[in-house]
């Protein structure tokens, strides 16, 4: 109290406290690279805005597919962003296993307390990446397929049990049938759909009009980084022919060349053992 004229002032003195009546918002990120097992952990970073003077404990829940304990160590359920800091992190440290499941997720959700609210994002999420690999197999399960396409062959190809995630499988394509030719072109990469454990391939064989004795066709699996191969690793689906009669005939190569003093002759090729010898006009 200033002096004044009007009054006396004594040696008493009085300290007025205000109170901040705005809430600190607290956010949740992932941050850094994702968790892969054996050991190369993840991590979410808790950030508050506000006031950065006291010791702020924030509560959380875990989620997601991984199991807490099991596939991660386990997380407390509160995070403590010190005196001073706008930030602290949460470490996610995966626990190797020999089992292969997939790719497994962690969700942290913030839940609200007296001393804060949650902002957005209030949830975030990060993949711990399996490091065992499934394995693939092939069989054919229809090792027949007729003309004119009526019976149909068919291709497996399985992964086991694990099923999280589409996985692209790669064909090596080959057998005395003609791809695209005599049957309808089949492509040399699969795509096992997420969720499933397995995809087929259907073999539905052209119909033409000429003699020729059954033809096969090879799928094998080739070697990639996201699997292994297992067994058995390669199928054959036979293509039976319903043409009788005549065989045809037509030229073994779409070009040939020979030297001027030479006279080699053109090739040609039967598409049916003959009984005898086989004139052809030209």
């Amino acid at each position: 109290v200033l002096p004044n004229v009007a009054y006396k002032t004594g040696s008493s003195s009085a300290l007025l406290t205000i109170i901040d009546d705005d809430t600190l918002t607290v956010t949740i990120y992932p941050t850094g690279s994702e968790a892969r097992e054996p050991s190369t952990s993840g991590r979410f970073t808790m950030k508050r805005d506000g006031d950065l003077t006291p010791n702020l404990k924030v509560f959380y829940t875990v989620g997601g597919t991984a199991e807490s304990g099991a596939d991660y160590a386990p997380l407390s359920g509160e995070l403590v962003i010190p005196v001073g800091a706008a930030s602290a992190d949460i470490v996610v440290t995966p626990r190797d296993d020999t089992i292969v499941e997939g790719d497994e997720s962690v969700t942290i959700t913030l839940t609200n307390s007296a001393g804060y609210d949650v902002g957005n994002p209030g949830t975030a999420t990060l993949v711990i990446f399996d490091n065992e690999k499934p394995t693939v197999t092939i069989t054919a399960t229809d090792d027949t397929a007729s003309e004119p396409g009526e019976d149909f062959g068919e291709f497996v190809i399985s992964r086991g049990s694990m099923t999280k995630g589409a996985l692209a499988v790669y064909l090596a394509i080959s057998g005395t049938a003609r791809n695209g030719v005599d049957y309808i072109p089949l492509d040399n990469i699969v795509v096992i759909p997420d969720g499933a454990r397995q995809a087929s391939v259907d073999l539905i064989a052209f119909d033409d009009l000429h003699t020729e004795p059954a033809e096969t066709v090879q799928l094998v699996l080739m070697p990639n980084t996201n699997y292994n191969l297992g067994a058995p690793d390669q199928a054959t689906v036979t293509i039976e022919d319903d043409d009788s009669g005549s065989p045809a005939v037509g030229f073994t190569f779409s070009a040939s060349s020979a030297p001027e003093n030479q006279s080699p002759g053109i090739p040609l090729t039967v598409s049916s053992p003959a009984s005898g010898p086989v004139t052809v006009n030209y």
